[in-house]
C-alpha cells in the first residue's frame, strides 16, 4: 500500500507516517466532497496527520476548506487532536496552498472571527502566524480588509496593537489596505482604518497613487452628476479655504466623514469662510468650475 511518507509541498517535506495510507486519504477526500464533516472530523481525530494532506489540486487541506466553507463548529474539533510540540503545531497551522494562503488567510477573507481565534489560540508564535504572507504579499489582516470583513480586521488590530500593525498592511505592489477598501468601496471599514492608522493617508502604492487618489477615482463616492475635476483639483493643489457645507453638497452620504477625516490627516484648516487665507487649503473656486 502506497504511502505519504516521502510527499512534500513547496520544497519542504511532510512528516506523514506510514499508518496514514492511500485508503485514509481517499476516504478523507470523499468525505469532503460528500460535505459529511463529521466523518472528516472523525478521520482526522483517528490521525491528526490528515491535517497535513492536500486534498484538492490547488494543495488545499482539510482546514483550508473547513476556512472556506466556513466549518465553525467543525474547526476546534479538526484540531483537537494536534501534537503538543509547538513546531508541529504550527507546521500543521500555516500550510499555504498554491496561492500561498495559510488556513488563516482563509479564515480571515469569510470573516470568522471564530476560526482566526481557534487558530492564534493554538499557537506560541502569533507574528509568524500574523505576518506569513501569501504570494500577493498579503498577510491575513489584509485578506480580511480586501473582503470587507470588518470584525475580523478589527480582532487583527485588537491582536496587533496600532504600531506593530504597521507591518501588515502593505502587499507587494505599495498598495495599503486604506487603497484596497476604498477600491473596494467598503468606505465605512476605510474610515476606521484611517481613524486607526492615519499615516497610511501618507502611503502610495508602485504607480504613485495614495488613498485619496484613489478615492478621487471612485464615481460612486460622489453624488450623480457631479464633475469630479474639482475634487482631483483638491487633492494637486488645495490652496485655498472650503466652505465645508458646499464641499458636502457633491459628495455621496457614505464618505462625508472619510473625506474629512482625510483632511485631517492632511492636517488642511477646514474654515467656514471662502476668504483665502493659506496655501495648504481648499478653495471653493475649486468647487464652481
Amino acid at each position: 500500500m502506497k504511502s505519504f511518507s516521502n510527499l512534500e509541498i513547496e520544497g519542504e517535506p511532510l512528516e506523514i507516517s506510514d499508518d496514514f495510507n492511500l485508503d485514509t486519504h481517499i476516504r478523507l477526500s470523499r468525505s469532503v466532497i460528500k460535505n459529511d464533516w463529521k466523518e472528516v472530523v472523525e478521520i482526522c481525530q483517528e490521525n491528526w496527520e490528515a491535517l497535513n494532506i492536500p486534498i484538492t489540486k490547488s494543495l488545499d487541506t482539510v482546514l483550508h476548506l473547513a476556512a472556506y466553507n466556513k466549518k465553525e463548529d467543525n474547526f476546534e474539533p479538526l484540531l483537537n487532536k494536534l501534537p503538543s510540540e509547538p513546531e508541529k503545531r504550527a507546521k500543521v497551522l500555516l500550510l499555504k496552498n498554491t496561492e500561498g494562503n495559510s488556513p488563516l488567510h482563509i479564515a480571515a477573507s469569510v470573516g470568522s472571527v471564530k476560526m482566526c481565534r481557534i487558530i492564534i489560540d493554538r499557537i506560541d508564535s502569533k507574528t509568524s502566524f500574523l505576518s506569513a504572507c501569501n504570494n500577493e504579499g498579503e498577510t491575513p489582516l489584509f485578506k480580511a480588509v480586501l473582503h470587507g470583513k470588518k470584525e475580523a480586521f478589527l480582532y487583527f488590530h485588537s491582536i496587533c496593537g496600532p504600531r506593530e500593525g504597521y507591518n501588515y498592511f502593505t502587499r507587494t505592489d505599495g498598495e495599503t489596505i486604506l487603497h484596497r477598501a476604498i477600491s473596494k468601496e467598503y468606505f465605512e471599514l476605510s474610515f476606521l482604518i484611517l481613524r486607526m492608522y492615519s499615516d497610511l493617508v501618507y502611503l502610495v502604492d508602485k504607480d504613485g497613487k495614495s488613498p485619496l487618489d484613489v478615492l478621487a477615482s471612485k464615481p460612486s463616492a460622489f453624488k450623480s452628476g457631479s464633475d469630479l475635476r474639482w475634487f482631483e483639483k483638491i487633492i494637486y493643489h488645495c490652496k485655498y479655504t472650503v466652505k465645508f457645507s458646499r464641499l458636502v453638497a457633491y459628495l455621496n452620504s457614505q464618505v462625508i466623514n472619510l473625506v474629512l477625516l482625510f483632511i485631517c490627516s492632511y492636517q488642511l484648516s477646514l474654515l467656514i469662510s471662502e476668504t483665502p487665507t493659506c496655501t495648504r487649503c481648499i478653495h471653493l473656486s475649486l468647487l464652481s468650475e
